[in-house]
């Protein structure tokens, strides 16, 4: 199951590349967890997640060589946040 589009907008990503933004703007917390309240497939998203633990633990793949310089712990720990699998 892929969902690229629950990834941090063109546009944030552009203003950052850009220089428009600086790194901890981009990564912060309140601008990706906006985005993903914001973002009308994140509902799919959770729910299809939500069926997977079910079953049982799920990866998220991802491109990244650095992952903790990324939105990736900011968007693991809202999904755990949303579907109460916080540790």
């Amino acid at each position: 199951m892929g969902k690229k589009i629950i990834t941090p907008s063109k546009e944030l990503r552009q203003n950052y590349h850009k220089g428009i933004i600086d790194f901890e703007k981009f990564f912060s917390e309140k601008n990706i967890e906006k985005e993903l309240e914001e973002n009308s497939d994140f509902e799919e998203f959770e729910g299809i997640i939500v069926e997977e633990l079910k079953k049982g633990n799920v990866t998220m793949v991802y491109a990244s060589r650095t992952p903790e310089l990324s939105h990736i712990p900011i968007l693991k720990e809202f999904i755990e946040e949303k579907v109460g699998k916080n540790s």
